[in-house]
């Protein structure tokens, strides 16, 4: 006769197996979700999950199931939009359970933190791309932990300083703050800024205005980018592929500070970049899973790089000896004899036996 105990395990066997294949083996692995204050598909967002990704995958001992989304919030919002994300979420992960939440941006923690209770209650939460400064004046809940970012509207007017002498203004291109996600922040620097220097508002402008005013910018100035989501025309754009057009059709240097927006004409800055912000995010979410609590986990900083490019060093008349102790210059144009040495050592080599032998 079975026992009782054989019973039990043969019914436990028998429910396991009638579980939906999905489920069953969604419960044998941990799983972390990245939501994304962006819309899909960005170049920047995209490098981050990325490096969220194959760190979990070469840094961890067991399989990690992995889920990304986005919020889109740089163009959609409102109350009713985030009624309509929950429900979707809890449609979509219902049957799902969520190991870790990593969420990029302050608008993504802001809707965590009113939404946590309704989609995943217990999940902790670790916050990446966030500023230092917008961090340290909020009250984090419990079961959260993250790394702030290097990004402040002051870093961007020290690099201003270096490549414009005797600065006098910045002229400010972008959405407005206030619609802002990375760049929402810089509302608050904005006074201190205004008391040292001029400041132009190019921001919400239509396109060819835009154009026209870069143009004819005074003298003293340089630009500072931020990033075109959505124009007052109410056209959508990818911020990285307009920074090519804005630094040409700019009378001054081009200041950025978001690594996807590198290599297209601008002069540079403290760059954020994605893969560094990625990676610790993965590793902060794999000590969540191997058993630390989050709000045991201290709040970790990633710095950002000075980052200046070689062509617009040059265009701007600007010698790398000038610039501060640490700083990269990327993308250099080799020298004839950089890229040519073995054919012109073997030129050389020629005229020089050429010579002997008309000598002798």
């Amino acid at each position: 006769m079975m026992s009782i105990s054989a019973a039990y395990a043969c019914c436990a066997m028998l429910a396991w197996l009638l579980l939906p294949t999905g489920v069953a083996a969604e419960s044998l692995s941990h799983s972390v979700l990245v939501l994304d204050q962006s819309s899909a598909g960005l170049p920047f967002n995209t490098a981050l999950a990325s490096a969220v990704r194959s760190t979990l995958n070469a840094e961890s001992s067991q399989p990690i199931s992995f889920y990304s989304e986005n919020l889109d919030a740089n163009r959609f919002f409102g109350s009713q939009y985030e009624e309509d994300y929950v429900r979707f979420l809890n449609a979509k992960y219902g049957d799902r359970p969520v190991s870790v939440i990593i969420v990029v941006g302050v608008s993504a923690l802001d809707f965590i933190e009113r939404n946590r209770e309704r989609i995943w209650p217990s999940a902790p939460v670790v916050f990446v791309a966030i500023d230092e400064a917008t961090i340290t004046r909020r009250l984090l809940p419990q079961n959260v932990t993250g790394a702030t970012m290097q990004l402040t509207l002051q870093d961007m007017v020290k690099v201003a300083r270096m490549v414009v002498p005797d600065l006098d203004a910045v002229a400010i291109v972008g959405d407005p703050l206030e619609r802002q996600t990375f760049y929402r922040h810089f509302k608050e620097e904005m006074p201190s800024v205004a008391n040292q220097l001029k400041i132009i508002d190019l921001m919400n402008l239509p396109v060819p205005e835009l154009k026209k005013q870069l143009s004819s910018l005074p003298e003293r100035t340089a630009v500072l980018y931020t990033g075109i989501y959505y124009t007052s025309e109410g056209i959508s754009y990818v911020p990285g592929e307009l920074v090519s057009q804005i630094a040409e059709w700019a009378n001054r240097p081009l200041v950025i500070s978001m690594s996807s927006y590198l290599n297209k004409g601008a002069i540079g800055g403290y760059i954020v970049q994605a893969e560094p912000i990625g990676q610790q995010a993965a590793r902060l979410a794999l000590r969540i899973l191997n058993g630390e609590s989050a709000s045991d986990i201290s709040v970790v900083k990633v710095a950002s790089p000075l980052i200046f490019e070689w062509s617009a060093l040059r265009r701007w008349g600007i010698s790398d000896s000038t610039l501060p102790p640490g700083s990269e210059v990327w993308f250099r144009i080799p020298s004839l004899w950089v890229q040519y040495r073995l054919h012109m050592a073997a030129l050389l080599t020629a005229l020089l036996v050429q010579t002997c032998l008309l000598a002798g």
